[in-house]
């Protein structure tokens, strides 16, 4: 009886030591930022042909306009967001003719714009990874910029000395290249 008694006794003072009354407290971590594989319906490495299906009536071909590593042929005028009017281009990798980048383009900004689509984007992705404004003799650039595990989302408002207006860009990237390359090391 005394032996069951101790055994009782040590089994109690065992879990009240691992309550958490002891635990040792660890900060919650941040929780993870959702993430996208692409912009809206379009995925990263869609061809030209599957984004003119998946778009079909509002997606059209224009002629091809080349930047450092990709290319555009593909284009939505007037695409409707937050009472806004934008320009969308689906930039194709010159490597693999796949989709690697969408750059959302309004023309007509203000300040007040930017921090509408910088409160959407926080709403749906957290917090930005980066925020910055810088100004120079042209005219200045505010960004907020979120790095997800498969896309970078950039939020541009670009304004600049007359002639030029005033614009916003949100641009999707591609980040899944780069994820290859960090598998090699």
């Amino acid at each position: 009886m005394k032996r069951l008694l101790m055994i009782i006794l040590f089994l109690a003072l065992f879990l009240f030591l691992n309550s958490d009354l002891f635990a040792e407290k660890t900060p919650k971590s941040k929780p993870i930022q959702p993430d996208t594989k692409g912009w809206y319906k379009a995925q990263w490495g869609m061809t030209e042909d599957q984004l003119l299906e998946l778009f079909k009536g509002e997606i059209k071909k224009k002629e091809r306009v080349d930047f450092q590593d990709t290319y555009s042929t593909l284009e939505i005028d007037n695409y409707d967001l937050n009472n806004s009017k934008f320009r969308i281009a689906f930039r194709m990798d010159k490597e693999n003719n796949k989709l690697k980048e969408v750059v959302l383009f309004c023309k007509i900004a203000t300040a007040s714009m930017f921090n509408d689509f910088e409160d959407l984007l926080i709403e749906k992705y957290g917090s930005p990874t980066k925020s910055d404004l810088t100004r120079d003799q042209l005219g200045s650039k505010r960004s907020s910029t979120w790095i997800l595990l498969n896309t970078k989302i950039d939020l541009s408002y670009n304004t600049a000395s007359p002639p030029m207006d005033p614009f916003i860009s949100i641009t999707y990237t591609d980040k899944s290249s780069k994820k290859e390359d960090l598998n090699k090391l």
